[in-house]
């Protein structure tokens, strides 16, 4: 699989090094539930409300600002590997109020599993969906709690 990722936000400052890291492990913990499926290239997109809501209008045809947009294209033909796009607003995670003890880096690193998680395969339609997708995505990020510094510092 080919990570790339594209920062196309200008809320917050980030360490993308970090996010990489933390998405090609999430990708990894995603893809042992998906085994049947060869991936190509996966795009991360770090946007902000307006670009996700451009995102939600052209995928589902009606505009909002929502967390994550995930989106996997089907193979072209003659090519096994699927290609797929992750769109995660940046500034939503940054701005929306955190859980008690949570971090805004916790909340992205949550929208990214939650984008991969839906690569896998996972669907949110239903409670029970959602209430199995989070359990799962918080166990993962449970795995390795040492990688949610993505947000830079003026210092850095």
């Amino acid at each position: 699989m080919n990570l790339q990722i594209y920062n196309r936000q200008h809320t917050q400052p980030l360490d993308i090094r970090a996010i990489r890291r933390l998405t090609g492990r999430l990708f990894e913990k995603a893809m042992r539930r998906e085994k049947q499926m060869s991936w190509g290239t996966v795009t991360l997109v770090l946007t902000d409300d307006k670009g996700i809501a451009k995102v939600k209008e052209a995928t589902f045809g009606y505009r909002e600002i929502t967390d994550v947009v995930t989106v996997a294209y089907a193979p072209m033909p003659g090519f096994p590997e699927t290609d797929a796009e992750i769109f995660v607003n940046v500034q939503r995670a940054f701005t929306r109020p955190c859980r008690a003890n949570w971090t805004p880096a916790q909340e992205l690193a949550l929208y990214i599993a939650h984008g991969c998680d839906h690569l896998s395969g996972a669907d949110d339609q239903t409670p029970a969906e959602r209430r199995r997708m989070r359990q799962r995505e918080l166990r993962w990020l449970r795995s390795f709690p040492s990688v949610f510094r993505f947000n830079k510092t003026h210092d850095e």
